[in-house]
């Protein structure tokens, strides 16, 4: 089964944020990601019912799962970047989120911390999904913002052990 999402190691420098064919190059096409993730929806609603017909319990949970993060994709990624209350600040927060990631503070609390690595599976902004460092610079103006995202707890808490 393909596996949705990805993992970010710091130390290592890796990150694999979708591996099921969605666009994460520099110029991202939204339209194309989306036109995608209906694809992919369809195929995933096709494998729930199959699962639900022949009783294959353990399938119709992971097919359901990926059924409704499809719809998320297809419903509501429609932030450009992470905005800010204050203008300008959002750029700041993002731009300082580089320099955390280059000044290795960031892996430096990852390691105190004890978190081997964490998910960049949860959505942030399209623009996020340009390359593991836009990732962890939109999180982070996103953190900064007081922000909430489930399934970045992990994140969070490294960029709390940064800031300390």
């Amino acid at each position: 089964m393909v596996k949705v999402g990805g993992e970010y190691n710091i130390k290592a420098k890796t990150i694999n944020i979708f591996d099921d064919g969605f666009n994460t190059s520099e110029s991202i096409d939204i339209a194309k990601n989306k036109a995608i993730a209906v694809e992919k929806r369809a195929i995933a609603q096709r494998n729930l019912d199959f699962s639900k017909a022949e009783g294959w319990t353990d399938m119709v949970g992971q097919y359901t799962k990926k059924v409704a993060y499809y719809d998320d994709i297809i419903a509501s990624r429609v932030r450009g970047n992470v905005a800010s209350k204050i203008p300008g600040q959002a750029a700041y927060n993002h731009e300082f989120g580089h320099y955390l990631q280059h000044s290795n503070k960031l892996y430096e609390a990852q390691k105190r911390l004890g978190i081997e690595t964490f998910s960049v599976e949860p959505y942030v902004s399209d623009y996020a999904l340009t390359s593991h460092g836009e990732y962890i610079s939109e999180a982070f103006a996103a953190y900064m913002e007081g922000e909430k995202i489930k399934g970045l707890e992990d994140l969070w808490r490294i960029f709390d052990e940064v800031l300390k």
